[in-house]
């Protein structure tokens, strides 16, 4: 008879903490709170493709566009949905599961976020969902990548 050694799995709440921190900027249209939760790299691009575009720069370009402050403080999303998985969760898709994105990596943790609240008035903000890759660098979580199924104006 062997021995199994279990090890804790390792904690992710810092992902949904930054997710978090991220839609606070946006609902605020603060750059600075945003750039923060962005890895320089940080990328954006559509759910079915690649993240091909910079962050920050689509951001900027949205936050212009479009009036993210009239969410005022509601809630973007319902934080009893919002679902992580690390790189190992999505080694099968498996019932509502998604498909692991090309760009994540094992150090990756993946953080899917149904959006609630996607419009303002005739406005549309926010797609059905974004899942957000994220992954600890100098001791906090950043985001990578961002994939979402809206394109905006």
């Amino acid at each position: 008879m062997g021995l199994a050694a279990l090890s804790e799995p390792p904690d992710t709440s810092g992902a949904v903490t930054v997710v978090r921190s991220f839609f606070a900027s946006v609902s605020r249209e603060d750059l600075a709170i945003l750039r923060s939760t962005l890895s320089a790299d940080a990328s954006m691009g559509p759910l079915a493709g690649p993240a091909n575009a910079p962050a920050e720069r689509q951001w900027e370009q949205r936050l212009h566009k479009l009036d993210y402050k009239a969410i005022g403080p509601e809630p973007v999303f319902r934080e009893s949905s919002i679902e992580v998985y690390g790189y190992r969760d999505l080694e099968l898709s498996e019932g509502d599961r998604p498909n692991r994105p090309a760009a994540m990596t094992p150090e990756d943790v993946l953080v899917r976020v149904p959006i609630e609240i996607r419009r303002m008035g005739s406005d549309r903000l926010f797609g059905d969902e974004i899942m957000f890759l994220t992954r600890r660098q100098d001791g906090a979580f950043k985001i990578r990548a961002m994939l979402e199924d809206f394109q905006p104006p």
